[in-house]
């Protein structure tokens, strides 16, 4: 599911063990990706870098016309067999679309939990091998 959300690839249902998924896609409809710029891990002008090889992030990204916020759907994946439990990711604000000042907020989409984000935009995230996290941000 991972691999499928990190290269904003859709799912066939008709041959999936629903319960598997259902919260990955709860998640990610409601963040609604519909009208949002899908930036890609091989992208340019990256939202989010990373610190290990192994792990690769794409994100969709709402901008304000929309929302009365700029905000982002991190997709961030471990393809490595080893769990990364110091993983730095940090928000590049000119690319997401945020202002300088102000904070950044962020919540893991499925577990509806709050992650830290330290004073120079970097949140630190634990991901299991071969596996993905969502997290949203938001300023």
């Amino acid at each position: 599911m991972g691999l499928l959300l990190l290269h904003d690839t859709r799912l066939w249902v008709a041959w999936i063990h629903a319960s598997t998924v259902t919260g990955i896609l709860k998640a990610v409809k409601e963040f609604d990706i519909i009208g949002t710029e899908f930036i890609a891990f091989f992208h340019e002008n990256l939202v989010a870098n990373h610190t290990s090889e192994d792990v690769r992030v794409s994100a969709y990204k709402r901008e304000k016309g929309n929302t009365l916020f700029n905000e982002l759907l991190l997709v961030v994946m471990n393809l490595s067999d080893e769990v990364k439990k110091g993983e730095r990711v940090t928000i590049n604000r000119k690319n997401a679309g945020f202002s300088p000042g102000g904070s950044l907020s962020a919540v893991d989409q499925e577990s509806n939990s709050s992650i830290p984000i330290d004073g120079k935009d970097v949140c630190i995230l634990k991901i299991p091998a071969k596996d993905f996290r969502l997290i949203r941000i938001t300023q």
